[in-house]
Order: C-alpha cells, then structure tokens, then sequence
C-alpha cells in the first residue's frame, strides 16, 4: 500500500537572500556553489539542468519529482536510481531528499542526512542556534524536514460497500500541517496514488513530525486492508475478472489512451497486492503509471509531435507492452487454479 517513503531537508545558504522573484541573482551564485560542491560526491551521481533540456525532457523530470520549481530556474544533482537528490528551483535555496521504496522512513531520512553531511562541509548554512535552520517561513524554521509517503488506495478511493462511514468521510484527513493530494506531475497519475506529507513545526524534532506522518499512514492502511477484504469477500469474481482483462489489455492492446492504461495499470496492481496474480513485480508496475505519461512516450519513443495525443498511443501501447516484461515475466501469469478443478499428472 506504501509505494515510497521520502524524507526531504530544506536548506538555505548563510551569505545570500531567501529565494525571490530575482533569477538573475542569488539563485545562480546557490547553483554554482551547489555544483562545485556536488563534484567531490563519490559515486555515479549526475546533474540535470532545466535550462538545458528540451521542453519533454523538462516535463518528463518534473513529472517524476526530480526538478522542481521554474524550467529556467530547475537544476538537480541525482543519484543513480534517483534515491537521493539535491534539487534547486523552489522556495528554498536547496532540498535535499532521500527516498526508499515501502514505508521505511529510517532508510529514506539516511540517505537525505547523508547527503546534508556532505554538503554542511562544504558550504555555509543559513542556521541559528536558538531558531534552527532558517526558511524564508518563519513557521518553518528549524529542522527543515518533510516527511512524505506515497500511497495507493484503490478500494479506499472508489469507497467499498460495508466500509465504516467514518472511514469514507474521515480516511483521507490529517492533521492541520498534513497535506493530502493527488500525485502529479505534468498531470494526474492514477486517482488512487496519493502524497502524503508532513512538514516540521517550529520547535519540533524529526522524530516527531515522523510520528505524525506514521499515524495517518497507519490509518489509511488500515482503512484500505478493511476495504479490500470487502471487496474480495463481495465481490471477488468480479474483480478477479476485472483485473485479468487489464493485464490482457496492457500485455496485447496496440493502442492505447493514456486515461485507459492508467485504469488498467492500477486494476493490475490492485490485482497483484489481493493475491488474484502471481509473479508480479510491484515496483515494475509502479513504474508503468509514469511510462504511461505523455512527456514519457515523447521522451522513450522520441515522437516529435507530443501536442497530438493520439499520435501517442500507438507508442503509448508498445512501450507499456515492453515493459510489462519485467513486471510479469516473459510469459503472462494466469489466474489461480480452481481448487475443485480436476488436476492431470502425477504427484
């Protein structure tokens, strides 16, 4: 039900304004400070500036969460398999973010601590020690940290029969500074994939706006496991149907809209997590909701006409159909057999 957990570290630097309408200014001397920091990294990190790429390549980025902020002003420094990252370009100076697959906050805090490390001696933070690290938000001073997860809610979103009314009116509230909103990039994903975050308060410890975020997310865990149980309980056949139409749909269709194959990506991935498929790869699924992104079939099938989208689902369709491979295999896994089903062979 967690696709990902993100921990992020707001930063800004001592000697230079808060981020403002001025691009020209501090915002390039934070760059190039950042990128002559960055170069002493070890590893295979690399750089991609928003300046530079062509309009797809930009949109394909900030859809996936890599850039941030304005095309001109959007430059980030990112690890291979994009777990950890400095990004620049929004209201902060610099964000430092580590991610890790599942709800798993203690690997995803390390790994934007490790980077904020690194970067602390190297260059001069803007940090207070009575206040904290400083924000251009008085109310967001101090840790800097913004604790996030990335959710998917199939049966709490389409609200199961039997499901607590205070679960559907109530499943989807957090607290105050707990915000709660659709995954997006260059334009909605799948309805059921939802951001969860959490931003530190004045005064409060990382451990407590983790806590924070853990208690929503332990909520609506329990809230989607009651309503799949429904689900299967009332209306087994019916999914068990549903989803394996969608698997033959992504795995032969020839053309496809990018709203179809998002509903028939998400019914394969509710299918795989209910047990109704074997052999699924959770996280090569995941990966379709983005392939099927138009930036994301500009970029892999490099179409040049991406203002057409039906020019795109044709490409759309054979790049799903490729990738599926390494979510289920060579070969389709098919529906379970019926127990009472006569068996041929041997024991």
């Amino acid at each position: 039900m967690v696709v990902a957990t993100t921990m992020e570290l707001s930063r800004n630097l001592a000697d230079l304004p808060f981020n403002g309408k001025d691009r020209d200014g501090p915002n390039l001397e934070v760059r190039r400070r950042v990128e002559e920091a960055g170069t002493a990294l070890s590893g295979d990190y690399y750089a991609i500036d928003g300046v530079r790429l062509r309009p797809e390549l930009r949109r394909f980025f900030l859809a996936r969460g890599v850039l941030a902020g304005e095309g001109d002003r959007a430059f980030s420094i990112v690890s291979p398999g994009e777990e950890e990252m400095i990004r620049l370009g929004g209201e902060d100076h610099l964000v430092l973010q580590g991610t890790s697959g599942g709800w798993n906050p203690g690997t995803a805090q390390e790994k934007a601590s490790r980077l904020d490390r690194f970067l602390e001696e190297r260059l001069s933070y803007a940090v207070s020690l009575r206040l904290g690290y400083l924000s251009p938000r008085l109310h967001r001073a101090g840790t800097g940290l913004t604790a996030g997860a990335v959710l998917f809610l199939p049966a709490l979103h389409q609200g199961a029969q039997g499901l607590p009314r205070r679960a559907k009116e109530g499943g989807l509230q957090g607290s105050p500074r707990v915000m709660i909103r659709a995954l997006s990039g260059e334009e909605d994903l799948h309805p059921s994939l939802y951001r969860l975050t959490c931003r530190a308060s004045f005064g409060e410890s990382e451990e407590e706006t983790t806590a924070e975020l853990a208690a929503l997310v332990e909520r609506l865990v329990y809230y989607e496991r009651t309503a799949r149980d429904l689900l299967l309980r009332d209306h087994r056949q019916e999914l068990e149907d549903a989803v394996h139409r969608a698997l033959g749909v992504l795995a032969f269709a020839r053309v496809l809209s990018r709203h179809e194959a998002m509903e028939q990506i998400g019914l394969v991935r509710l299918g795989a997590v209910c047990g109704l498929i074997e052999g699924v790869v959770l996280r090569e699924v995941t990966n379709l909701f983005f392939a099927a992104c138009d930036s994301s079939v500009v970029v892999f099938s490099e179409k040049k006409n991406e203002n057409n989208r039906e020019s795109l689902d044709v490409p759309r369709a054979g790049l799903i159909r490729e990738m599926l491979k390494a979510a289920v295999g060579q070969d389709l896994p098919g529906a379970r057999e019926d127990e009472s089903a006569p068996r041929g062979g041997t024991e």
